[in-house]
């Protein structure tokens, strides 16, 4: 983005904003509920490795007799619950890239603003060059912007638009 783009586009820019913040809302939500989605599993998890814990005690094995077969068992359930660890890593690196996402995005807003600030400046001073080459003499306090008017899309500056 350039200085061009800012005059080409400087409507828009309450629209990109609106944008951008809507798109970071968007992958904050995601980011939560994947949070949530990733302790359901957890906890689907446990309550499945305690009710295999009940179940073997239920049968009348003690833990060393459960020991005898610990290794035989293990194999038994990394057969049955490939889908949940699978998931798991998943969530995980589906949070990792929404992370990442979102630290672009605030890059990204933060270049906009920064970019905006120094157009703004560059403007300014080229306003300030002009007037001081007609009237050297005469001081010019009209050419700084109030803060409402930058609250809007588009703001004024001696009646020309921006």
């Amino acid at each position: 983005m350039d200085y061009t783009y800012c005059l080409r586009n400087s409507g828009d820019n309450g629209n990109l904003k609106e944008k951008l913040n809507g798109m970071r809302s968007d992958l904050t939500l995601l980011k939560e509920k994947l949070y949530l989605e990733k302790l359901y599993l957890e906890k689907a998890l446990l309550a499945k490795q305690q009710q295999e814990q009940a179940d073997r005690q239920s049968c009348g094995f003690k833990q060393s007799d459960y020991q005898l077969f610990a290794h035989k068992s293990e194999r038994q359930s990394n057969r049955s619950e490939p889908a949940i660890l699978m998931n798991k890593t998943y969530l995980r690196d589906i949070e990792k890239k929404c992370d990442n996402e979102l630290k672009k995005l605030n890059d990204y807003v933060f270049n906009i603003n920064q970019l905006r600030s120094t157009w703004i400046k560059m403007r300014r001073a080229q306003r300030l060059n002009l007037a001081n080459a007609e009237n050297p003499e005469k001081e010019i306090s009209s050419l700084s912007v109030p803060r409402q008017y930058l609250k809007g899309k588009v703001f004024y500056i001696d009646s020309d638009q921006y």
